[in-house]
């Protein structure tokens, strides 16, 4: 689970230069080290010695970021209710 807490961790940030998306533009995206720092291992993908970081499983952390979603989204409406 993506919790408020291990995500404020994990701070988004503009890459420019080339090997981006567009080629020579910018793109958007994490730091993998960060990412693994905020124990968000689960969608931290390492290399074959198990040890270097090597990116970031972006599909797994949209799975992570709509559990959020729903759990905010309950939480809202609890307060709501109150």
């Amino acid at each position: 689970m993506l919790s408020g807490q291990r995500n404020q961790r994990s701070k988004p940030f503009t890459f420019k230069g080339t090997g981006c998306v567009d080629g020579d533009g910018e793109t958007a995206g994490f730091i993998a080290e960060e990412i693994s720092e905020a124990s968000l291992d689960e969608i931290v993908e390492r290399g074959p010695d198990g040890k270097e970081i090597e990116s970031i499983n972006y599909n797994g952390m949209i799975a992570l970021l709509a559990k959020s979603v729903q759990e905010l989204s309950t939480k809202v409406t609890a307060l709501e209710n109150a």
